[in-house]
């Protein structure tokens, strides 16, 4: 954690104090605690998740009844699941207290920073959290040895537990985060066929990291067309996975 994230928790949590509605939308790559720190943040908030198939088939075919079954204020976590869902609330006239947890797509993103008729607040969490007191507070929850074992560990530059099973190695963590990316986010969300290809295209844009994008050097590298390496670059930022530094020139 840091100071500006918490000057945003901060600003977060007088939005929900103050305002009559407000979407607040937390971003970041598996494992780093959305979801564990927005159910701390807002514990009075009802919390459901786009994974459920009920929920997302709700969510996508008929986003005006969401909130006749679910009410508000509301917790909507793996937001991305459900875009229809996202743009309806970006065009929403009702007002609503909502928090969306995920990473929506460039189109969602723009409609809900532009399209909002409520204030819109976007937090994006860090890979590695630091040892931190709001970090701390983010996780007393937990069982109080396994708490001072992950905080001893994070503080130390260890990388956070995934789906709750605390990483043995560093290898370890990636090569169990890039399993559960393409096979939540690749295959099923990204409607990826061809996932080996998928696989180089990490690869090859992994060594590229550092470097001016050459759409032409990554396409090469993974047997895919310059406008797919595009597209799924642009994808890999929606989810968190990359950021595009412009360069100083």
């Amino acid at each position: 954690m840091t100071d500006r994230m918490d000057r945003e928790l901060e600003e977060a949590k007088r939005l929900a104090e103050h305002a009559q509605s407000f979407i607040i939308l937390v971003r970041g790559i598996r494992g780093t605690g959305k979801t564990r720190l927005v159910k701390r943040l807002f514990p009075d908030f009802r919390y459901v998740s786009c994974r459920s198939v009920k929920t997302r088939n709700l969510a996508q075919n008929a986003p005006e009844a969401f909130h006749s079954v679910y009410g508000s204020p509301l917790i909507i976590d793996d937001c991305e699941k459900a875009p229809r869902l996202i743009e309806h609330e970006a065009a929403g006239a009702e007002s609503r207290k909502l928090v969306l947890v995920g990473n929506p797509g460039h189109k969602e993103l723009q409609k809900l920073r532009s399209g909002s008729r409520s204030p819109f607040m976007k937090i994006e969490l860090m890979p590695v959290p630091e040892k931190h007191e709001a970090f701390e507070e983010l996780i007393a929850g937990s069982k109080p040895q396994e708490a001072e074992i992950e905080i001893a560990g994070l503080a130390c530059g260890a990388l956070p537990s995934l789906n709750g099973t605390p990483p043995g190695h560093e290898s370890d963590f990636w090569s169990d985060w890039t399993a559960a990316f393409m096979e939540e986010t690749a295959e099923s969300l990204l409607r990826v066929n061809d996932p080996e290809s998928f696989y180089r295209f990490m690869k090859s844009t992994a060594a590229a990291s550092g470097r001016e994008i050459n759409m032409s050097e990554i396409a090469r590298g993974c047997g895919k067309t310059s406008m797919t390496v595009a597209s799924w670059l642009q994808a890999l930022s929606d989810a968190c996975v990359i950021h595009e530094l412009r360069p100083l020139k």
